[in-house]
């Protein structure tokens, strides 16, 4: 994959959560990054900001399951 295709997909993953998840342009990033890395994630913050929200909807949107 070259680096072109994979800006694409990348995009359109962080795209395709955006439109479930409002506001958390920066946590969206860093997990798709994880997620790229093959590393892991801790996920921090108040309880409501939609953190299982982002970990649900990246699972469908990259086709894995949670």
């Amino acid at each position: 994959m070259d680096v072109r295709s994979f800006a694409d997909l990348f995009d359109r993953i962080r795209q395709q959560i955006a439109t479930v998840v409002i506001g958390q342009n920066e946590l969206t990033i860093g997990v798709i990054a994880g997620m790229v890395a093959q590393g892991h994630v801790l996920i921090e913050g108040a309880p409501g900001l939609g953190k299982t929200l982002v970990a649900r909807t990246l699972a469908v949107a990259s086709g894995c399951s949670f």
